[in-house]
Order: structure tokens, then sequence, then C-alpha cells
């Protein structure tokens, strides 16, 4: 047999955290359910899918994601740190909503509970994943602290309460997105422990959970930190401290007419278990971006219980002290309680009797009503009279309402303190028949808000009236307010239906859900009203790596992406904005109550319309902004850039931009590249003229003029014909002139030592072709062109034998 544990709760209530650390303790393969749906993530963005489409995640027939070791393995591969990016992170949010992923990822996560001890952690395993898991955990923290846990993980100030605030609306946003999703919505599983970590520390949670495993008769054989044997007398000595119930007192009645019934009174257990407390709480299914809403959700039974008023009217006169009425006290009997839902049978009907006064105006006999006495299912005896009776009317005929030996059933209305007298009702029947109207509201109270009265202050919380129905309102859903609750009583308040208790035959209401839920839709009137276009002045709240919120009306937020705050790219959006300021935005997205916003789309995009206004090819003039390794940026009106790349430059292989222009000056060049999505405009200085280097007719050995261009260390550059080419100072035949007077503009005659026009080179020098006599073998004389400075390659001679 395996285990399985699953952990549930709202985002910063710590389940991660928590999941491993108890995993580790008790030797469970943590699931980390969040990381599969980011190997589906990360292999979708591979695919280049449209993430949007459903449809196209028919890759997930075909798929294997595994976990091991605390790894996670895509069809075979560790993408253990590759699904921890940004770009996977957010294509994750989107993949988790489609039904079709959602189904393959829990199958997957079955199959491996089935094959292991396991614990799980996320927001639906106890009501999706694992439905019948050993131990279900809801994990929980106030709003408050969650936000603080969060701004923790980022290393922000908690002592900026900007910050808190805005990272406390990130935190119900979250919430609501989570509890109103339409597929596996955050919901606290029926059967699931809830524990508030807000004022608890993690090794205090973990003891609490591994203390709840042990009395769940989970295997404690791998628990590394407390002997298991010991856990279990921990627990077994817990419940053996549990007090049973201390039997209700009734005092003796002598004259029911004149004595007003003492108020029974109940002894509180010691200790309560788990399993007991779980039994006793009232779940809320439930989930709204309030404070309190994800909070204190569950009022003990056993407390309600204990309040015995709610407000039905019972008054002295039901107690009569009739011969006729054979009610007889026995406390032997079972015992049944005000509110109970019984089953009588008819015994027999009484018609009213008037008041009888004899001739001394002594009365003889009291006025009775009229009344029908039943025989309970438990032995008892009861009473029903008219004015308990729902829709009855004087004109009728009590004995066709009720035959002899005909069962209804009936609501006890009052028990006496002899225990054997029971008042019966059933108006109190058709009320605790019309809280069933009641129901769908209380499945899904997303929307249904009350108008009730505070009746009165009670232990637990304060009793309300909403039409007819009795309802109670628990402390810990009361919305926090300065001053005591009693001033609230004779005023009407907003509240939520969140249970139906059919035992008391009341409401229990919330009125934090109430407030959470006009909250929500003030925000859907807003939302109602918005269109894509609209321009806001909004508030930046939050800062993310990929983009901003921004508050753009109260309560309304919307996400202005990194890529839509300017035409031009954004590395580090916390240069560019940061919480508090105020921005201009546009909506440009609304979808499933989501508001994506954008600045850049208010500002004009001068790079389309000037790509726009070119094409490939035409002529463009700039200025030059900067000069770098690659070529040369230009610049055009309003910010825009073009580029020159340095092979676009000239039609020299190696050539020295410098040495031909300078930050600041004016070029004419062709357009060559246009790409709007990449804003890239690129151009070409040297397709605006024929290559020089295919017309020049000169070969080596040609005398030829050339213009000195620039003055260098070693030598001089020079031009011809269009065509850059150099002379060394070695090279400079002093005798013709100086190397001290030649300067940019000097014209020089020159023999040509090279000429390479494929790899753009041509060198010169001032000197004849030296020869050298050498001898041969057989003493014979041979005459041969000297090694120059400058020489031609390999491949020249090669070519120049070729052609010969």
């Amino acid at each position: 047999m395996f285990y399985q544990i699953a952990i549930d709760g709202p985002a910063g209530a710590g389940k991660s955290t928590i999941a491993k650390e108890v995993a580790k303790r008790l030797g469970f393969t943590y699931i980390d359910t969040g990381a599969m749906y980011r190997a589906v993530a990360l292999k979708a963005l591979r695919l280049g899918i449209n993430l949007q489409n459903e449809e196209e995640y028919s890759f997930l027939d075909t798929t294997s994601i595994t976990i091991d070791g605390g790894k996670i393995f895509l069809d075979g591969e560790d993408v253990s740190k590759k699904i921890r990016s940004l770009d996977v992170s957010n294509a994750a949010s989107i993949v988790a909503k489609f039904q079709t992923v959602r189904t393959k990822l829990v199958d997957i996560q079955r199959e491996l509970a089935k094959s292991r001890n396991v614990i799980m952690d996320g927001r639906d395993i106890g009501t999706v994943v694992l439905h019948n898991a050993t131990l279900k955990i809801f994990l929980n923290a106030s709003v408050e602290e969650r936000a603080k846990r969060r701004m923790q993980e980022r290393n922000q100030d908690l002592a900026n309460k900007e910050d808190l605030a805005a990272t406390i609306l990130e935190i119900k946003e979250r919430d609501y997105m989570d509890s109103t999703r339409s597929i596996s919505p955050l919901r606290k599983a029926e059967d699931a422990i809830e524990i508030d970590t807000s004022s608890m520390s993690i090794p205090e949670v973990i003891d609490k959970i591994i203390s709840l495993c042990a009395k769940r008769g989970i295997s404690m054989d791998n628990l590394k930190t407390k002997d298991s044997e010991q856990l279990v007398q921990e627990v077994t000595v817990e419940q053996e401290n549990v007090q049973p119930e201390a039997t209700v007192e009734v005092a003796t009645v002598d004259d029911a007419a004149t004595e007003k019934p003492k108020r029974r009174t109940r002894k509180k257990k010691t200790t309560e278990t788990v399993e007991e407390k779980v039994a006793n709480e009232t779940s809320v299914q439930v989930e709204v971006p309030e404070q309190s809403v994800l909070t204190n959700l569950s009022t003990p039974s056993d407390q309600i219980d204990d309040e015995v008023d709610i407000d039905h009217d019972i008054s002295d006169d039901d107690i009569h002290d009739d011969e006729d009425d054979t009610l007889v006290a026995s406390s032997n009997k079972p015992r049944v309680k005000p509110l109970q839902l019984v089953t009588g049978t008819v015994v027999r009907v009484f018609d009213p009797i008037e008041t009888q006064i004899d001739n001394f105006g002594n009365v003889i006999r009291k006025a009775r009503d009229a009344r029908v006495l039943f025989t309970l299912d438990n032995g008892l005896e009861g009473l029903l009279y008219p004015r308990d009776m729902y829709n009855y009317s004087p004109d009728k005929n009590l004995h066709e309402l009720f035959p002899i030996g005909h069962d209804f059933p009936l609501i006890v209305k009052k028990v006496y303190p002899d225990g054997g007298r029971v008042l019966l009702s059933t108006t109190l029947l058709k009320m605790r028949e019309d809280l069933s109207q009641f129901e769908e509201i209380v499945k899904d109270p997303i929307t249904t808000v009350l108008r009730a009265k505070v009746i009165k202050k009670l232990s637990i919380g304060l009793l309300l009236k909403y039409k007819e129905f009795s309802c109670l309102l628990p402390t810990s859903q009361i919305v926090k307010r300065e001053g005591d609750i009693n001033q609230l009583i004779g005023q009407e308040i907003d509240v939520a239906p969140i249970r139906i208790d059919y035992n008391r035959i009341r409401l229990v209401v919330s009125e934090t859900v109430a407030r959470a839920i006009k909250i929500r839709q003030a925000k859907e009137e807003v939302l109602n009203k918005l269109e894509v276009g609209q321009v806001f002045e909004g508030v930046v709240r939050n800062i993310e790596k990929y983009g901003a919120f921004v508050q753009i009306a109260p309560g309304i937020e919307g996400l202005l992406h990194i890529s839509e705050i300017s035409h031009d790219r954004v590395y580090n959006i916390e240069k560019v904005l940061k919480p508090g300021d105020t921005v201009k935005v546009q909506i440009i997205n609304l979808e499933n109550g989501r508001i994506g916003l954008s600045m850049k789309s208010l500002i004009p995009n001068y790079w389309k319309e000037l790509i726009d206004s070119l094409k490939i090819g035409d002529l463009i003039k700039g200025k030059v902004t900067e000069i770098n390794k690659a070529g040369v940026v230009i610049g055009f009106e309003h910010g825009v850039n073009g580029f020159l790349p340095k092979s676009e430059f000239a039609w020299e292989k190696e050539v020295h931009i410098e040495d031909y222009i300078s930050v600041g000056d004016e070029l004419e060049l062709k357009v060559i590249e246009l790409d709007l999505s990449k804003k890239r405009i690129i151009l070409s200085r040297k397709q605006l003229q024929d290559n020089p280097w295919e017309k020049i007719k000169v070969k080596q050995n040609d005398w030829i003029d050339v213009v000195v261009t620039k003055v260098l260390p070693e030598g001089f550059k020079v031009t011809y014909e269009g065509v850059m080419g150099y002379i060394a100072k070695a090279n400079i035949d002093e005798k013709i002139m100086k190397v001290s007077d030649i300067k940019e503009g000097t014209k020089i005659h020159g023999r040509v030592t090279v000429f390479d026009p494929i790899n753009t080179r041509l060198f010169l020098s001032m000197f004849e072709r030296p020869t050298y006599n050498f001898k041969n073998k057989g003493g014979n004389t041979n005459r041969f062109a000297s090694q120059e400075v400058f020489t031609n390659t390999i491949g020249d001679l090669l070519k120049e034998k070729y052609e010969k």
C-alpha cells in the first residue's frame, strides 16, 4: 500500500517549501506538479506552436514526463534547470488553462502516485488529482502574511508600505483568478484539514503535518527526525485525554406554568482530536480575493450548538398544566433537541375550550387553545398549537388536517426541562425546507449578497435576521472595524450565505465574503465598461521582470508587458519604471478579466513611419552617430537609426573607416535591407558605385600616378581611379622627392609591385625593378628580378604562368 498526501492552498501559503521538507522527513517522493506544466510549456516553445490554440497540444500524446530523484525529465532529457527561465514561466500560465493539458498531466500524476509514497502540492490536488488521498492538508495564511513572504522571495524591503500594498493587491488578484478559473479552481476539499500558517514557523508546520500523518496511520518507517513510535504514543495519549460529554442535568419542575425552563449547559471537551475537529468544522466552498475570505471560513459546530437561542419565538404560554394533555415527564426516555427534525403520529386532536366562570366570578377552568397531540418515534409526546402551524387559519378543521393515526414530519420547537414535554412546529419545518433555496448559492456564493438586520451579539458572533430566516455571522467572518461590534445591533449589513445549518434552521453567513463579492462586482462593472483602445492615466503598483502592474481605476489593474513600454527594446524595466510612477497607458487586450496595457501604442512609431516610406534601393541621407568595429551607426530623425556594416562601406577588404569619415558627417547611402519587426535598416555606401577593382586595367611593373590620401607612420595611403593602395616610406625614392615633403594630396609616380583585385590589394614603389647576376652550375650567368619589399603571392605567380 502506498500513501498519498495532498497539500493545497493559495499563493504564498508555503505549500512547496513545506511539501518538500515533509517529503524529506518521511522519505516520500515530492511531485512538483508545477514543474510538469513548465515542461509542457518548454516543449511547446521548442516546437514553435501557437500557445493559445489548444488543438496544437496534440504532441502530448507522444510526450513523456517523469520525475525521478527530484529532477524532471522531458522525453528522457533532464530539464530541471531549463524550465525555470522567464519565457517558460510566462508560457506555463497559458498552458495550464487548457483542459487537454490538465487531463494529460493529471493522468501522469495519478500514475506516479500508484507506484510510490508521494506528496503533491498545488491548488487542486485534494479536489481533483488525489481526491482519495490518505491525508489532505489545506495550507492558508492571511493575505498580508502571504504578501510579506512574496516580498522576501523578491528581496524587497518589508518596510516599504507601497510595495506591501502593491503585493497585497497582486495576491488578491491571484486568489481571485485561482478560485474563479473554469478548470479545476482553487477549492478546499471537504475532508481537508486547514492549517493557518500566518503565525507559525516552517518547523512548526512540518511537525503539525507529521503529527497528522501519525494520526492517519501513515507509515513512520522512514521518518528522519522523530521516532514514529513516539509520535503514535503522543497521538494515543491525546485521544485518551478527550473527556466524554457531560450528562445534561435537568432541574425538577413542580409547576411548569410558573417556572421558566432553565437553560441546559454542556461541558467542553478538554482536548479535541484532529479527526473530531475536522468532522465538526464547516467547510465553505468559496474562494474570492479578500483578506479574510480564505482564512477561518469555518466555525466549529459544537460552538454553534452551544448557542441555544436562535431567535425563534417561544413564549411562556407554551407551557401548560392540562391533565387532558397527558404529557408525562420521563427522564428515562430518549431525548430530543430543540429544532430537531422528527416524525410524529397523531394521537388526539383537542378542540379549543373557553374560560369557565362560576356565579361568583371565579375561574373554574382556564381557556385552552386547540392543539394536536403527537407520539414521536422515540416514545416522547409533543403538542402542536395552531400558532405553530404553517398556513393555518381559524376556519380550518384540525380534525381534517391531522387525522388520527397519520404520521407527519415536525420540528421540535422546545423541550421542557423535565425531558418529556415537547412543543412541535410545522412553521419551523417550512422554514427548514425553505432553506434549500440557498443550496445553489452556498455551492457557489460569488454573486449573492443579502441585506440582513443585526439582532443581538452571541458568544461566537452576531445573530441576524434576513426575511424570516435566522442567520449566524461568526466572529471570524465579521469585517474589522473601529469600535465595539455591539454598535451594529439594530443596523442592516451586507452578508453572503456560506453554509446552511439545517439542524439549527439558519444560515451561516459571512460579511467578509459579501465585501469581497461587492468589490469583485464593482470591478466587473468597471471591466464591462472597458474597451480596447481606451486611454488611462495609471499608477504603477508592482514591478516584475516581465512587466509592470498598473492601476487604471480603483481595484482595477492591468499588465504593462515589458515589450509594450517603448518602441526601443527595454532590457531592465526597473531602470524605466518604479512603483508609484504615473504613466499614460492604452488598453490593447481584454481577455478573461485580464487587461493588457501599452505605453508605446500612444507614442508615434517613427520606425514604422520611416520604414513604410522606404523601399530597397532607395537613397537616404543620415548623420554618422557612431563608428565601431562592426561598422557605422547612421542617425535619422526622431531617434531612428540605421546601420552601415563595415563590409558595405567600401569595396576594399580591409578598410579603416576612420580614414574616410568622422562622427557628425552626413552621408548619402543606399537602403539594402528593411525589417520593422527587428527595427532594422541596413545601408550600403559601396553600392553607390560600381566595383572599381573590376574596371582598372593595370598589371605588375606598370608605372601609374597616384594621389596620397593619408600619411601613416610607415607609409602612405594612396588612391588610383577609385581604388585604395599603399606605398611604404622605404619605397620612396629620396632622389626624386623627400619623404618629409609628402602630404595628403601629393602626387606620386610609382611602379606597381602588387595588384590583386580579388583581395583588393595595390602596392607601389618608386624604384626600378632591380636585377642580380647569378652563376649556375655550368658557370653561365642568369638575370632575373630580385625580391622587392612587396611581392606577388604564390597565387599571382601561378596565375601569370597559366596566362603565359
